[in-house]
């Protein structure tokens, strides 16, 4: 009887140390958006400044914030504005665009939290570089294009995005690098224009 106690007592340690070796085994293989996530989230932070010293119609073309899949993220309608003008999504010679027309000064945000899809990225640009050169070099401008129909028209623009989670596992907050595109007041032409963001990477523990 004793004997036999033990020998339930064994397995039970057995099956419980087996389940715990499989849970920690699925965790090292899957380190990044893994099913253990209890929470899985990513900030988005989107801002446009288009401004006009004269009273003529502007049309400008910006970067989409798409999803690592390549999809347009839903982000993108959750804009909020400030000033007269009106907005569409196309497909431009260059890539998918924000088309922009208005007149005057106008702001565009974005500030939004969703569910994580991935590392997100910016229509109009070198995204290949972007994941490969400039995690190693986040000093490197990343060249974006931006069409405007007339000229002497200001911009700006800033895009930044950073990942976050709960551990279902350990139950700690994990978070990830968080990256920064910021394009200072600029000056376009008429045309499309090849400007460039100043990349900058902030690591958060």
């Amino acid at each position: 009887m004793i004997l036999r106690d033990k020998y339930k007592q064994l397995k039970r340690i057995w099956t419980i140390s087996l389940i715990s070796m499989i849970f920690l085994y699925a965790f090292t293989i899957f380190p990044y958006r893994n099913t253990f996530f209890l929470i899985d989230k990513m900030y988005y932070y989107y801002k446009i400044i288009i401004n006009s010293n004269n009273s003529s119609d502007w049309e400008v073309y910006f970067p989409v914030i798409l999803e690592e899949s390549g999809e347009i993220s839903s982000v993108m309608n959750e804009i909020k504005s400030f000033g007269n003008y009106s907005s569409q999504i196309i497909d431009s010679s260059k890539g998918t665009a924000l088309k922009l027309t208005g007149f005057g000064l106008i702001e565009l945000e974005i500030d939004s939290l969703k569910t994580n899809q991935g590392t997100p990225y910016l229509s109009l640009t070198n995204y290949s570089n972007h994941l490969l050169s400039y995690f190693y070099d986040e000093q490197k401008p990343l060249p974006v294009w931006i069409y405007s129909n007339i000229s002497n028209l200001n911009i700006s623009c800033e895009f930044s995005y950073h990942s976050y989670c709960l551990d279902g596992l350990l139950l700690s907050t994990i978070n990830y690098i968080t990256w920064y595109h910021y394009l200072k007041t600029t000056t376009i032409i008429m045309d499309w224009n090849k400007l460039y963001f100043v990349i900058y990477v902030g690591f958060t523990e």
